[in-house]
């Protein structure tokens, strides 16, 4: 049976990984190291205890939760008589990754829509027929 301290490696380990990996996608590595710790977590757990146990402050754990809770991929776990909001991950891969990608997509579409239409009004309207007026 594995040590506490091989579980905690072992969860060290992998968060690193997934940190790395959402890093690789344009996300900051630090969201994917709590999603992980929530993930792989027993219990949800709150903003301090996951800032002691990934050693870093608790305003940046807080920040980053509140980035995870608008990209739905944690959310806050009810726990009758704690003061303190709990997290935990959203289990369901696909309906993550699908949210994700979707909002990420819907974001960049509409930035480029936003530049064509803009590069549109600068040439003006299209007058005439032809090769340079369908370029135009």
């Amino acid at each position: 049976m594995p040590e506490a301290g091989e579980n905690e490696r072992a969860q060290e380990l992998v968060g690193a990984a997934i940190g790395e990996l959402v890093e690789f996608w344009g996300f900051r590595r630090i969201m994917g190291r709590i999603w992980t710790s929530l993930f792989l977590g027993e219990e949800p757990l709150s903003a301090k205890d996951l800032a002691a146990q990934l050693k870093v402050s608790v305003s940046l754990v807080s920040t980053t939760l509140n980035e995870l809770l608008q990209w739905g991929v944690v959310r806050r776990a009810p726990r009758p008589g704690s003061r303190a909001d709990l997290y935990e991950a959203e289990t369901q891969l696909w309906k993550m990754l699908s949210k994700v990608l979707k909002e990420r997509e819907t974001f960049r579409l509409e930035a480029a829509i936003e530049r064509l239409a803009a590069a549109r009004a600068e040439v003006g309207p299209t007058s005439g027929k032809g090769p340079e007026a369908a370029r135009r």
